[in-house]
């Protein structure tokens, strides 16, 4: 999401958070309302966090 915020916008903050994925990865958070299943939110596509920082780069 982040890099394709960039990528339309040219962000300057969104490429600094890419650069400097393990250090703001901690910084977000999961919101969804109670009832929500979190697998059906994330597409029922488990993702380690290995995963993400390569899709982040």
């Amino acid at each position: 999401l982040i890099t394709e915020h960039v990528q339309h916008t040219g962000s300057q903050r969104g490429e600094e958070i890419l650069a400097n994925w393990s250090t703001f990865a901690t910084k977000f958070a999961l919101v969804k309302p109670k009832s929500s299943d979190v697998k059906a939110l994330l597409g029922h596509r488990s993702r380690s966090a290995a995963e993400l920082r390569v899709q982040a780069q």
